[in-house]
């Protein structure tokens, strides 16, 4: 059996997002380490290799975690020149490599009662068929309705980057004017 090895989030990881494209594991290392020693810190990329605005940082020790998140729920923690703070949040705790076996779900009256019938394919005109297609179209709903919340978010920040960007630019004229 082979042995495996991984890194355990341990309580002290912390999801950053609204990460500038910028950023890098570096950098976000270096901007956390005034809250304690990290371990590890990640700025997560798309299949392309370009980042997604997200990344996790890991410390050594929960009291750093601890402080991070809250000075920076308090405040507004800037990794760039770019007004544009980061969002931290206590990261998911999850197994991605293990998931649910089996001897760990409860034989409750419900896992009998849904484990009556094996897997199969919902056949059209009955019941079955009727209410999965409703939940597929409510999950085609649900997707249709976060992508739209997902561009809106994208535009709204893309003005926003404008919007600072004009106002930069037109204190910089002011203050010019005023010198001169």
């Amino acid at each position: 059996m082979p042995l495996r090895i991984r890194f355990a989030t341990h309580g002290s990881a912390l999801t950053v997002k609204n990460l500038s494209p910028v950023v890098s594991n570096e950098l976000l290392e270096q901007a956390f380490s005034q809250f304690g020693p990290v371990e590890r810190a990640i700025v997560v990329v798309d299949d392309r290799g370009r980042p997604t605005g997200k990344g996790f940082v890991e410390f050594a020790a929960k009291p750093a975690a601890r402080k991070a998140m809250d000075r920076c729920t308090e405040g507004a923690f800037l990794l760039t020149t770019s007004p544009r703070p980061v969002i931290v949040e206590p990261m998911e705790q999850f197994d991605d490599e293990d998931g649910l076996p089996e001897k760990l779900l409860q034989k409750t009256p419900q896992y009998h009662k849904e484990r009556e019938q094996p897997p199969r394919f919902a056949q059209p005109g009955t019941f079955e068929f009727e209410y999965s297609s409703r939940w597929k179209a409510l999950d085609d709903m649900e997707r249709q309705q976060r992508d739209q919340v997902d561009r809106n978010i994208r535009e709204a920040k893309e003005k926003l980057e404008a919007e600072m960007e004009a106002a930069q630019h037109q204190l910089i004229a002011q203050t010019n004017a005023w010198l001169v």
